[in-house]
């Protein structure tokens, strides 16, 4: 029996493993804007490579989940790469997948690390998916874990513009010219659950990514780029939630000026109000249409008394989710407990109100 304590703490066992073990760049991935982030928020990239040397603070409250990550990497070199890697079709060969094999191509701004490229492919090679002819004997493989709540009708817009710009950099700096990607979502709860997606090189897309790479060098400050995780809903997981309100704020006039167009931009603005309104509008009605088709899907798996249904078009899952645990603030009010200290104001954000009448009173 040993005389020294040895108390376990699982959590941090893991969490040391992890820290230990944390991927190591062969470039400056400040210096670039990588093909993951290229469709994502450009402001949170600022941030990400320059905040901190320009002066903003990460929010103090945040923490970086690391679960998600090792979830895929996991998947990805136990499970995807050995069986792309081994179970190709013959004549055909799997690159970049182990890695030591793993390559981070730098071209101007971009930058772009491959998850995997299969050559020796006949022109049918994708013509389950579609892809009568690659137009090539070579495509790219993209590898996500995905949420087995994730509902996926196509491949995800950031995605997308990660594989066209993986896409443009192959093409423009190796001698393969991948017309394709093939972006392969793999069910982090189910492993035989697999959607591809296959995405075709758009020259326009490309271009697109190294015009936001010149914007993201060319911003001094943060200010200088829009917020694009406010369209995204990309916000909730953002650490700069702080900074980035704090610009917001201050780009918010607090007085109204008399006089402040023209007639022609009055008009102009009238416009988008019009538009504006009418865009929701239809927004409601989608939703509402949406909510009546689920309201019958409901009704047909309950009374054939099934959860899931689907073929090899389409799938339905219906599931009950427990509420999340929370604190129950007001009871603790109703014993005497003092909250006031605990209590902190939030970012605040930005409210728009419009209002639109073809008649005039």
């Amino acid at each position: 029996m040993t005389n020294s304590s040895t108390i376990f703490d699982f959590k941090g066992m893991f969490q040391a493993y992890v820290d230990e073990h944390q991927k190591v760049w062969d470039h400056d991935r400040a210096s670039t804007l990588g093909a993951s982030e290229a469709f994502g928020c450009l402001r949170k990239a600022w941030f990400d490579k320059r905040g901190e040397d320009a002066g903003y603070k990460p929010d103090e409250d945040f923490v970086q989940g690391w679960g998600a990550a090792e979830r895929g990497n996991i998947m990805e070199e136990h499970w995807v790469v050995p069986v792309l890697e081994t179970y190709n079709p013959k004549g055909t060969r799997f690159h970049f997948g182990s890695k030591e094999d793993q390559v981070t191509y730098v071209y101007g701004a971009n930058s772009a690390t491959p998850d995997g490229l299969f050559t020796g492919c006949s022109r049918d090679a994708l013509s389950l998916y579609g892809v009568d002819d690659l137009e090539g004997d070579c495509f790219l493989v993209e590898i996500k874990s995905i949420d087995p709540r994730s509902k996926l009708d196509e491949e995800k817009a950031i995605h997308h513009g990660q594989a066209q710009q993986q896409l443009g950099i192959i093409r423009s700096m190796t001698e393969h010219k991948p017309m394709y990607c093939v972006i392969l979502y793999i069910n982090a709860s189910f492993y035989d659950e697999i959607t591809p997606f296959v995405v075709r090189f758009d020259e326009d897309y490309w271009r697109s990514a190294r015009i936001r790479a010149k914007q993201l060098n060319a911003a001094k400050d943060a200010k200088d780029i829009y917020a694009e995780g406010i369209l995204m809903d990309g916000c909730e997981y953002c650490k700069w939630k702080t900074a980035c309100a704090g610009i917001n704020k201050a780009a918010v006039p607090t007085k109204e000026k008399k006089s402040a167009f023209t007639e022609v931009q009055l008009q102009e603005l009238r416009d988008l109000a019009r538009q504006e309104r009418q865009a929701d509008a239809d927004m409601k009605a989608a939703k509402e249409r949406r909510d009546d088709l689920r309201v019958d899907m409901k009704d047909m798996l309950s009374r054939a008394q099934t959860k899931k249904a689907g073929d090899d078009h389409f799938k339905i899952s219906w599931v009950w989710q427990d509420g999340r645990e929370t604190v129950d603030t007001k009871a603790m009010e109703a014993d005497g407990i003092d909250l006031s200290k605990y209590k902190k104001k939030g970012n605040g954000f930005e409210k728009m109100t419009i209002s639109y009448s073809d008649s005039v009173e």
